[in-house]
């Protein structure tokens, strides 16, 4: 099973994730390489920056992107490389319901069987045809 990592809001840093020396080198990330971040379908260019002050279940990323991404920091994460990408899952979604008032029901009623999700880790996203995703980890 892949390591998980838990996610470290950076209030400094911009566009950036921090990971630690053993995690780069397992995962063959080097810190010269321009590198996108991907959360399901959505990337954004981000500096990378290798920190042993990190511990090695950890990395951190910046508030913006946390943000911009729509990530939630209750999970804990896989994180994957594919080219000049940086994957952090895993990301399940789940079409639901075609209108977001039956949205809201349906996303209560799948919460139950969310309770041991912690073991598998990543974020499940739930939405409707006329509704964003909205992120439950």
């Amino acid at each position: 099973m892949n390591p998980k990592y838990k996610i470290i809001p950076d209030l400094q840093a911009q566009d950036c994730l921090a990971i630690h020396p053993n995690t780069a080198k397992q995962k063959n990330i080097s810190a010269l390489k321009k590198w996108f971040l991907r959360f399901g379908i959505q990337a954004l260019e981000i500096k990378l920056k290798i920190s042993s002050r990190l511990n090695e279940n950890e990395m951190k990323l910046s508030i913006g992107v946390i943000e911009s991404l729509r990530i939630p920091l209750s999970g804990r994460y896989e994180i994957r490389r594919e080219g000049n990408e940086i994957l952090i899952g895993p990301y399940i979604g789940i079409l639901t319901a075609s209108k977001k008032s039956i949205l809201d029901d349906t996303v209560q009623y799948l919460s139950n069987y969310l309770y041991d999700y912690d073991r598998i880790g990543g974020a499940i996203v739930a939405f409707s045809r006329e509704h964003p995703p909205s992120s439950h980890s």
